[in-house]
């Protein structure tokens, strides 16, 4: 009977930072990245890789609302970041999808919801988050 919200994080143009960059800067921006979500998350939300550049928070106790602004926040510490100190010119945002658990969900489903949005911000210019 407690809230909780995840989110679905993709670095945005990512296949580009690695083309453009390389892939040993495009290694140490994704650890980078993890660095900064680790240290700017709660001790009892859970985060890690989904898949190629997608990460998942998940957010216990926390209503669809305020994961919003949570990652919103996140979003801008992200984008605010010195990427120039691993490679000239490089600057890293993000997109998110964020999805909040309704009775009867699935993780399949709750994670359905979190990737449609995260296809949505993806699709409507990156760099933002929106809500399923």
């Amino acid at each position: 009977n407690q809230p909780c919200s995840i989110a679905l994080i993709d670095l945005d143009w990512f296949k580009k930072i690695n083309d453009t960059f390389g892939h040993p800067a495009g290694d140490e921006a994704l650890r980078t990245f993890a660095i900064t979500m680790f240290a700017n998350i709660r001790g009892i939300d859970k985060f890690g890789r989904y898949g190629g550049e997608e990460f998942l928070l998940i957010m216990p106790e926390t209503t669809q609302a305020a994961a919003i602004k949570t990652v919103d926040r996140l979003r801008e510490i992200v984008g605010g970041l010195d990427w120039a100190a691993i490679s000239p010119s490089m600057s890293v945002t993000i997109s998110v999808g964020v999805s909040s658990l309704r009775a009867n969900d699935t993780s399949d489903t709750i994670l359905g919801r979190a990737d449609k949005a995260l296809y949505q911000a993806k699709e409507r210019g990156r760099n933002r988050v929106l809500a399923a």
